[in-house]
């Protein structure tokens, strides 16, 4: 690449700033207007990382000696993905809280018109295990491309490619954003009357924690949000299934990534409508722990289910989240929950009613 061709990609990281500034100045806004706060420790975890990131690009970028394009957009891109995301993410929670009403059913109508069958398609995923489990992986995939895709291009010398994926990455989880707040939904697995705890091989980990954070939000009981401990809320649009498209564009000009590319994106495609792993790593809420799945082992996954026992508890007791019509009740104190299952000894009984 020409001088000329790195000072324009250069030019595009530094408006990819402005871009990624006015999304931190709306999420300040959107926090001052509501009563909405944000812990303090994971602002400045992120604005560490942020910091170190974006101070060395910029300090290479002006060193007439150790000026390396590699290290600039590397490290600048990467930077500005951190905080697109940790600006993004709260955001969701505060475009959640305007509580238009549900529309799942109108959704579902919409994909019935289309001949979408979503129940014959769980229920055809499901009973393939190999397949399951390769739709589990490409969900769970979706973190790795943004901090590969840098890596990458600039080893192809494609500067201008990371800047436009920076600011296309950027933009769609903004309008995802906007849009579930405008269209808020759910999930299918209720609409169609599946009990996500009878599935055995497909894992729908962020329906279920969905389930735990979007209500509440919507009905005004959780207002304090740790960047450290954020899950996916967004429903629809999907921001995997953007993502899934995204990335593929990125990666396209890397012609030994093709292959690799069509097929961890495509799975990730086809996951969508069943898994919804969220795209934050999360922290349960109750006890601390990272969520069951996470390879910590037995006490945690214990830990997370006693808290959940005694969150179960309570809704038991009349406790309950209500939010624009959905109601999240659960009819029986003991309950487990980990990141497959929501079940009791004889049946599931956290439930969307």
């Amino acid at each position: 690449m020409v001088p000329d061709d790195v000072d324009a990609a250069w030019r595009f990281l530094l408006f990819n700033w402005i871009v990624v500034g006015t999304m931190a100045a709306t999420l300040v806004l959107g926090v001052a207007v509501t009563n909405f706060s944000i812990e303090l420790t994971g602002v400045l975890v992120a604005i560490g990382y942020v910091g170190v990131y974006a101070g060395f690009a910029h300090a290479n970028a002006r060193s007439p000696k150790r000026r390396d394009p590699q290290v600039m957009f590397v490290l600048g891109a990467t930077a500005q993905i951190v905080l697109t995301t940790a600006v993004m993410a709260p955001m969701t929670y505060v475009a959640a809280a305007t509580n238009f009403p549900m529309q799942d059913a109108t959704l579902l109508a919409v994909d019935r018109a289309m001949g979408l069958d979503w129940a014959a398609y769980v229920h055809f995923i499901d009973a393939r295990p190999a397949l399951a489990s390769w739709l589990n992986v490409g969900y769970a995939m979706i973190g790795w491309p943004l901090f590969a895709i840098p890596v990458f291009l600039a080893a192809k010398r494609r500067y201008q490619r990371i800047e436009e994926f920076t600011f296309a990455f950027g933009v769609a989880l903004a309008a995802t954003t906007i849009i579930s707040g405008l269209v808020p939904a759910i999930g299918v697995y209720q609409q169609i009357g599946l009990d996500p705890g009878t599935l055995k091989n497909i894992n729908p980990g962020a329906y279920l924690d969905q389930l735990r954070d979007l209500p509440p939000t919507r009905d005004g009981v959780l207002r304090h949000l740790d960047l450290l401990g954020l899950g996916g809320i967004v429903t629809f649009p999907s921001f995997h299934a953007a993502s899934a498209v995204l990335f593929a564009w990125a990666l396209w000009p890397v012609k030994w990534m093709r292959p690799i590319a069509l097929l961890a994106n495509g799975a990730m495609l086809a996951a969508t409508p069943l898994n919804g792993r969220p795209l934050f790593h999360r922290r349960c809420r109750r006890c601390g722990d990272r969520r069951a799945g996470d390879r910590r082992g037995a006490p945690g996954r214990a830990s997370h289910r006693a808290a959940a026992n005694e969150f179960c508890a309570a809704e038991a007791d009349g406790a309950g989240y209500r939010a624009g019509g959905v109601t999240r009740a659960c009819k029986k104190a003991r309950c487990a929950i980990n990141a497959k299952t929501i079940k009791t000894a004889a049946k599931p009984t956290c439930v969307l009613t």
